[in-house]
């Protein structure tokens, strides 16, 4: 596997339980919804930085980064 499909994998697996994180702080429930809540907003706010490098990392590459969500989510292998 070449350095640039790598990175789009990443960038795929990593988009996709970065949107998993934030959809679960949205849908919290219960006792111990606080703890949960500020967990999960930290988890998705550190993916988030995490997408942003990966997606840097393919420009460097001299690549486009994936312009759509079918693009940026196929090579997803989680």
């Amino acid at each position: 596997m070449d350095v640039l499909t790598a990175l789009r994998r990443v960038l795929a697996d990593t988009f996709r339980f970065y949107a998993l994180a934030h959809i679960s702080h949205w849908n919290v429930m219960g006792s111990d919804f606080p703890d949960k809540h500020r967990f999960l907003g930290e988890l998705y706010a550190d993916l988030h930085e995490m997408v942003d490098d990966v997606a840097e990392h393919i420009r460097a590459q001299g690549a486009l980064a994936p312009g759509t969500l079918a693009e940026l989510v196929r090579p997803a292998t989680v």
